[in-house]
Parts: C-alpha cells; structure tokens; sequence
C-alpha cells in the first residue's frame, strides 16, 4: 500500500513560524504554501518514478 506522509497541520505550523521568525525571504513561506496546495502533483515516496529537485538560494 502506498503512504503519504504529508500533513497539511504540520506545514501550516512550519509556515507560521517561517513567517513569524523573518529568517527567510517574504517569498520563501508562500512558495511551500503552493507546494501545500499542490501536493497531489507530488509523488509519493514509495513511486518508483519520484525524483527529488533541489534549489539552492542564497542566503
């Protein structure tokens, strides 16, 4: 069976405080928002076709 293992409480926790903390670019919080928003578009872990993109910003 497959799993997912996102959950909409805990991103939601993780973006107050991004948002609260002003560690990160005002854009950075509503970029994982709209990673939320779109998560069925995300494979799930166990797809043997998921690939991981990384981006690196400075900082």
């Amino acid at each position: 069976m497959k799993k997912s293992y996102y959950n909409q409480q805990s991103l939601q926790e993780m973006l107050n405080a991004l948002k609260k903390s002003n560690k990160c670019q005002p854009w950075f919080p509503d970029a994982i928002k709209l990673l939320g928003k779109k998560i069925e578009s995300i494979p799930i872990e166990e797809d043997e076709n998921r690939f991981i993109i990384e981006f690196v910003y400075p900082h």
